[in-house]
């Protein structure tokens, strides 16, 4: 089927019932939804929250560090003008 033509264009050309072409495509969809899962099963809701709460403690460490990390490099900055000046 071409994008834009109806399914009586179709079946009319091919000479089947558009109930024939329904059914067709719908075992087509339904074959390939089954197939995906078959690839890569879904991921239990559980697991998910989980895991996006994970990412969260993860974010939250992240900025932590990212923090005293910006406070050493100030500190360090201060002490060698100190340094500076004194020398």
């Amino acid at each position: 089927m071409c994008p834009g033509q109806s399914i009586a264009t179709v079946a009319r050309r091919y000479g089947i019932s558009t109930s024939q072409l329904f059914s067709w495509r719908k075992a087509l969809g339904a074959s390939l939804t089954r197939s995906l899962f078959i690839l890569e099963p879904p991921v239990p809701a559980t697991e998910v929250r989980a895991l996006r709460a994970r990412i969260r403690a993860l974010e939250r460490l992240l900025e932590r560090k990212t923090q005293e990390h910006e406070v050493r490099q100030r500190a360090i900055a201060t002490l060698q003008e100190v340094g500076r000046r004194r020398a």
